[in-house]
Order: C-alpha cells, then structure tokens, then sequence
C-alpha cells in the first residue's frame, strides 16, 4: 500500500493533511485552486508527534510516562501510535475540480 503525501497549508503550517483534506476544504469554501507546501519528514529531531493523543513528545520518553504506550512488536521498543514530525518543502498550486 502506498504511504498517503501530506501537505502543509498556507495558513495553518503546524499540521498537515492529505491533498484529498485540503481539495475537499477548498471545494466546500468555493475555490478553484490552492496552494500547498508538501510536508517532508523530518528525523533529524528529538520529538515525534503521537497520533493517540495527537500532539507532540519528546522521543524515550513513550514507555516512561504514558499509559497508552503499546510496542508496535508487542514486547518493547517504538510505540505503535508513533507519528512523524514533518517540515514544509517545495511548494504546488492544485486545481479544485
């Protein structure tokens, strides 16, 4: 299966969605195209965004302080609910159909 791209809005830089988010939005708010800055993983940081409580933390510390921590191997080690922080790279103008 293909890994879905994520794309950073103009507006709002600190999440990123799926082109189909952003084309639905731009389709309900009437607009024929938009601008999008493709979000490029970044692992070169000491946080991780966590998709159980959707926010970010600070990478080893999963196991130590949080109840939902789950080991994707079901033993130890990277937490199943580990996300990637992302950065915005180029930019693209997307038509609305």
């Amino acid at each position: 299966m293909k890994k879905p791209k994520y794309y950073f809005d103009i507006i709002d830089a600190e999440i990123c969605y799926t082109l189909d988010y952003h084309l639905d939005n731009a389709k309900s708010d009437g607009l024929s195209e938009i601008e999008l800055f493709e979000a490029i993983p970044d692992n070169s940081t000491d946080y991780f965004y966590c998709r159980e409580h959707q926010d970010c933390g600070i990478k080893g510390d999963c196991g130590k302080h949080c109840d939902e921590y789950e080991p994707r191997n079901k033993i130890s080690g990277i937490c199943k609910h580990k996300g990637e922080c992302y950065t915005p790279g180029d930019k693209f103008t997307f038509k609305v159909l």
